[in-house]
């Protein structure tokens, strides 16, 4: 097991897994996460709890990560961790901004060596493992999280009530600790003015929706994450069929939205998505916030066919690449200000289409 703490810029050379490839409904799904928490019993959740009692719960699982996953690696650990590696793992799904909060001496979050997987130790949860699968498969990414859950924990006394379930510091996740999280592409829903009614209708059924990128209130792109809370003691099966069930729909309407597109309005789609390729193809100063949105009209041109040499699959690569922290850690430029970041992500994309178009930039 590697105990050093690697450079940013190593993790910027392998794909990213749950972008890498084509999947179920991968043409409006990009992928989905789940979170499995759970808490050694007879030791307070980590918030509370002693420096001394962390000691304790860090040492029972990191000697289950060197027993059962021998290839992790420990990216963060312990006070005064790398605030650009966190926004790096955030990038990549695999940390949320709140954990870069968490200042605890017995903290650690590891990574899987494919990178599908993290696992956060004494952070809000004693143990939080995230997986990561592309597309919609839900089965796939469940079982990949509670089979390390299970390596994780086996034989070591989890905090566990027959009339609750699993305890947990965060009450929402309390039962069977689950949380699922979704990345969708909605660009027809939003274009041909169906979304709020799929906002409200999934706010109705208790699920959380929202933009996936959002800076200072404003979202960008056509992108949206919906999220699954487990409720109390609720089979897990039940809640991946319910929030499947959903999708599935979701999928289903976002198609039909772009089957009307182009039956009604195709000559301001071939407008709309050649402009923002356009765009991306020759600007020379992009922010994030406005790349997102350039990348949505773009991938909706690629789903229908409209750039040979451009697939969705590779603009969900660029979603990623071209966020700020990786473009800094890929540069060496950890301290970039926002009018750098701009230059280079510009640069970058020049660089990746004239390769895609073998033409000179």
């Amino acid at each position: 097991m590697t105990a050093g703490k690697p450079s940013p810029t190593s993790l910027i050379a392998p794909s990213v897994p749950w972008l890498s490839s084509e999947a179920k409904e991968g043409d409006t799904v990009l992928g989905c996460r789940l979170e499995v928490a759970r808490n050694l019993a007879d030791i307070p959740f980590p918030r509370t709890a002693t420096e001394r009692q962390l000691r304790k719960s860090a040492e029972s699982l990191r000697k289950r990560l060197h027993e059962k996953m021998p290839g992790a690696s420990m990216l963060i650990g312990g006070r005064n961790s790398n605030g650009h590696l966190f926004r790096l793992l955030n990038e990549r799904w695999l940390a949320d901004a709140a954990d870069a909060s968490v200042e605890q001496a017995e903290s650690s979050l590891w990574l899987s060596p494919k990178q599908d997987l993290a696992m956060a130790i004494n952070y809000e949860e004693h143990l939080l493992v995230r997986a990561c699968i592309p597309g919609l498969d839900l089965e796939a990414a469940w079982s990949r999280a509670e089979r390390a859950v299970a390596d994780l924990t086996h034989q070591l006394p989890v905090a566990f009530l027959p009339d609750i379930g699993y305890l947990t510091s965060c009450t929402e996740r309390a039962g069977a600790g689950l949380k699922i999280s979704v990345l969708s592409h909605l660009p027809a829903l939003v274009l041909s003015r169906r979304i709020e009614a799929v906002l409200r209708a999934s706010a109705a059924l208790g699920v959380g929706a929202r933009g996936a990128f959002v800076r200072k209130k404003q979202v960008s792109g056509h992108y949206f994450q919906f999220t699954w809370q487990s409720q109390g003691r609720q089979n897990p099966a039940e809640t991946l069929t319910a929030a499947n069930s959903m999708l599935l729909q979701l999928v289903r309407g976002e198609r039909a939205a772009r089957t009307w597109l182009w039956r009604e309005k195709r000559d301001w789609l071939y407008d709309y998505a050649g402009r923002a390729y356009g765009i991306l193809r020759f600007c020379r100063q992009l922010s994030e916030h406005e790349m997102f949105g350039l990348l949505s009209g773009t991938r909706l041109g690629c789903c229908f066919g409209l750039f040979s040499r451009m697939t969705p699959v590779d603009v969900d690569s660029l979603l990623v690449s071209l966020r700020d922290a990786h473009l800094a850690a890929e540069n060496n430029q950890v301290d970039a200000t926002p009018a750098d970041l701009d230059r280079l992500r510009s640069l970058k994309l020049r660089r990746f289409l004239s390769e895609r178009l073998q033409q000179p930039l």
